[in-house]
């Protein structure tokens, strides 16, 4: 068994170089982590530069949840908007992460290489800006 601790901006900074560059202001959070996405989602009135928060949820029999939400409501339009990301990123998601409305769901199993990395997650958490992963040799 290994442990492996980290700060949710430490956290950030690996994400950071793995995903989109529309995503960008990728930070952590007590929770979870915060990002700044490039949209063209179609509302005229509503900038296209879109603040969101990434919280997490559960990790449960190797599957990591997050909640997707927008940082900064817009009332009416954040589940259009919510839609709207969820369905750009299911184009661009890599094998092992789906969406359940504004879910993210993470196969560890399937995301994680076994022939380069051949370890188990047995449990992750995120709390008071701490991510713990502790993994099976």
């Amino acid at each position: 068994m290994a442990y492996l601790e980290m700060t949710t901006k430490e956290f950030a900074k690996v994400v950071k170089a793995n995903i989109s560059n529309d995503i960008k202001k990728i930070t952590g959070i007590p929770n979870g982590f915060s990002f700044v996405a490039e949209i063209d989602h179609g509302f005229p009135l509503i900038p296209k530069t879109i603040p969101f928060l990434v919280e997490f949820s559960d990790f449960s029999k190797g599957q990591l949840t997050f909640e997707l939400n927008i940082n900064k409501p817009l009332k009416l339009v954040t589940a259009k908007i919510i839609s709207f990301l969820v369905k750009a990123f299911e184009e661009e998601a890599p094998e092992g992460v789906y969406f359940e409305k504004n879910y993210i769901k993470i196969k560890l199993d399937e995301v994680i290489d076994k022939e380069s990395f051949d370890f188990t997650i047995t449990d992750l958490t995120i709390e008071n800006s701490i991510v713990k992963i502790n993994v099976r040799l």
